[in-house]
């Protein structure tokens, strides 16, 4: 069986047994150096040593670009470890994928778990063994090609209080929008099953989402993800309870992926994902705006099941909500679907939306 196989850098930061103060601990950049020391570190302690030491693991992920290069970096933070002089603190570990390399892992964080050292006596025996002033080898990743393709998006599914509300989370986050998502009373290992099974709703280079699941000390308007526990005012950001029922309406063709997406899950599971995520992936090598993407998607996907007369009422509809390009193109392919007898029936109401949708697209745009 084929797979994809690739080294990662990692580093350690935090409390070290042996040692008094939070630094970073180990390190397997080959290029390491005092200023990429000085521009890691600021990026390891986005959240606050307090709010792990109460909620015991946070786990995060954020985007990296230095000298023209980027990555991506999934954190780990856990309490439980102490240092010399038995205070009790934490510990992190950081994996590093070029931003390339991550796309062909289908841009997945879960296939990166394993890697991660999610236990305190794991971290201790790691840094002790690490090599002369803290040197460790880079990470080897094998992943099956399988296992790029195989979802466990139940994990959300079964957590939300809807379709309607997954749909509106995932709608914000297709966008890139800044969300904050409340779980309330879920526990870490919880919450980052829901992150996990959100992303894998998303096509693959839509899953690149800085995220954390905790409140963040340094750049919060950078993460395009917050999941918490317990409720919290974020200025700034859409907030989501995803204990709460919501109605969902489509304001552009993206919402109108989402809820074909959303649809299609629950009609025939994953593997429905698989082929619209990769129908998804032909559609952005052939057009670089996401709004042109998703109408692009949505004429080749979802209206070719609808009728002539469902395509009208949903022109009529974007007439309605000022969405006048959608309201034209689908009225004309209302009547590129017309027989004889449906032209003399309905092609005078298709007629009037497509005249009245033109007249208001040119005023809007004078």
């Amino acid at each position: 069986m084929t797979g994809l196989s690739l080294s990662a850098n990692h580093y350690t930061y935090g409390y070290h047994p042996d040692e008094m103060e939070y630094s970073i601990k180990t390190w397997s950049d080959e290029t390491w150096n005092a200023e990429i020391a000085s521009f890691y570190e600021d990026k390891f302690m986005y959240v606050g040593t307090p709010t792990v030491l109460e909620l015991g693991e946070v786990r995060g992920l954020i985007k990296l670009k230095k000298d023209g290069k980027e990555k991506v970096m999934l954190s780990l933070f856990k309490s439980g470890v102490t240092d010399r002089d038995g205070r009790r603190g934490i510990y992190s570990h950081h994996i590093t994928v070029d931003l390339e390399e991550y796309i062909k892992l289908g841009a997945n964080p879960r296939l990166l778990e394993k890697y991660l050292l999610k236990d305190a006596t794991e971290y201790v025996k790691f840094v002790r063994n690490a090599k002369s002033k803290g040197r460790a080898d880079p990470i080897r990743i094998e992943i099956e090609d399988e296992a790029i393709w195989k979802y466990k998006v139940e994990d959300v599914v079964e957590n939300v209080k809807s379709k309607n509300t997954l749909k509106n989370i995932l709608a914000v986050l297709f966008k890139k929008e800044r969300l904050t998502l409340l779980c309330e009373g879920r526990d870490v290992s919880t919450l980052i099953k829901i992150v996990y099974a959100l992303l894998e709703f998303l096509p693959p280079k839509r899953r690149i989402i800085q995220f954390c699941t905790s409140p963040v000390i340094r750049n919060e308007s950078e993460f395009e993800l917050i999941v918490l526990a317990q409720s919290s005012f974020r200025e700034g950001r859409r907030v989501i309870n995803i204990d709460k029922e919501m109605d969902f309406r489509e304001r552009d063709n993206v919402d109108t992926v989402v809820g074909h997406v959303v649809d299609e899950y629950f009609k025939g599971g994953s593997q429905f994902l698989i082929e619209l995520h990769k129908l998804w992936e032909r559609m952005e090598s052939e057009h670089k705006d996401l709004e042109e993407c998703a109408r692009a998607f949505v004429y080749e996907k979802v209206f070719p099941k609808y009728g002539v007369k469902d395509l009208l009422n949903k022109a009529k509809e974007y007439l309605e909500s000022a969405r006048y390009l959608d309201a034209e193109l689908v009225a004309r392919e209302a009547v590129n679907k017309m027989g004889k007898i449906e032209l003399k029936q309905f092609f005078p109401s298709a007629a009037e939306i497509m005249l009245e949708a033109a007249d208001r697209r040119g005023k809007f745009s004078q």
